[in-house]
């Protein structure tokens, strides 16, 4: 810095500036440096977690206040549904062997005509009411 640049008053603020930087430079490095320092970082991120943790759980009330699934309702649900299933596949797989072993036990009994009483099968009426509609 020149002599002429301290002599004016933007000059001199500016001087002043520095030194005032300098010297809280070198007190916050001192802070920051301190065990007093690190105990309140750790205190305040101790405090910011408590409060979040109190802030989900209002906020978890204030959604089961409204009856709006949450999260974990979902999750919930979508276990009780994936036992359900595998339950239902168990069910289904035991009426197959079932039904198997009844048909080795049982001769095959003729199926009857499709057209016995006049009616078609209504799988294939079905069918060709399907293909109809899509080809229009």
């Amino acid at each position: 810095m020149s002599a002429d640049q301290g002599a004016t008053p933007l000059g001199q603020v500016h001087v002043l500036y520095e030194r005032a930087e300098a010297t809280a430079s070198t007190l916050a490095e001192k802070i920051v440096g301190s065990n007093a320092f690190a105990e309140l970082l750790a205190t305040t991120a101790t405090n910011s977690m408590a409060i979040a943790g109190v802030l989900n759980t209002v906020v978890d009330r204030g959604v089961r206040a409204t009856r709006v699934a949450a999260r974990a309702d979902v999750v919930e649900l979508g276990r009780q549904l994936a036992r359900t299933e595998d339950k239902l596949e168990r069910l289904l797989q035991a009426v197959e062997r079932l039904s198997a072993q009844l048909d080795a036990l049982e001769p095959a009994e003729p199926a009857p005509p499709a057209a016995a009483n006049g009616t078609a099968n209504p799988a294939r009426v079905r069918s060709a009411a399907s293909r109809t509609r899509r080809s229009t």
